[in-house]
């Protein structure tokens, strides 16, 4: 695979963002199985100013009161295939994945700065890609 290929291939979408602070997280609903993040790999939320590269720090499930209701019943699972329901606000079963902020680039300039502001609501987190780390680690 060519070099420009690689840049030119859309990242894999992990998820939107649902909430954030500078003072510790930026936390992404994922579209994906949790089985298919790593901890570890970079990311990318991309605002509407800044893309803010990331590392994956932790992935988990949020409790909630149907994932307690179907906790040991079985046969009750087995009746309704739960990955399947997708009603209008979203995936009922889901995982969330906190992401660390290392950087921001401001998208005009490519400019990268310390992480001093989150991203807006429902931004698109994504992998990064080979260019994103280049710019952040100007390799």
């Amino acid at each position: 695979m060519s070099k420009e290929k690689e840049s030119t291939e859309p990242s894999k979408i992990l998820g939107e963002v649902i909430s954030g602070a500078v003072s510790s997280e930026i936390r992404l609903k994922l579209r994906t199985e949790s089985e298919e993040v790593r901890i570890g790999f970079p990311a990318m939320v991309e605002g509407n100013k800044y893309d803010f590269f990331c590392i994956i720090s932790d992935i988990s499930f949020p409790e909630t009161n149907s994932v307690t209701m179907l906790a040991n019943a079985e046969k009750l699972r087995n009746t309704i295939p739960m990955m399947t329901i997708e009603p209008a606000r979203g995936r009922t079963f889901y995982s969330v994945a906190d992401l660390q902020c290392v950087q921001m680039i401001e998208k005009a300039t490519n400019k990268t700065f310390l992480f001093e502001t989150i991203p807006p609501y429902f931004s698109t987190g994504r992998l990064a890609s080979k260019d994103d780390v280049e710019i952040v680690y100007k390799t």
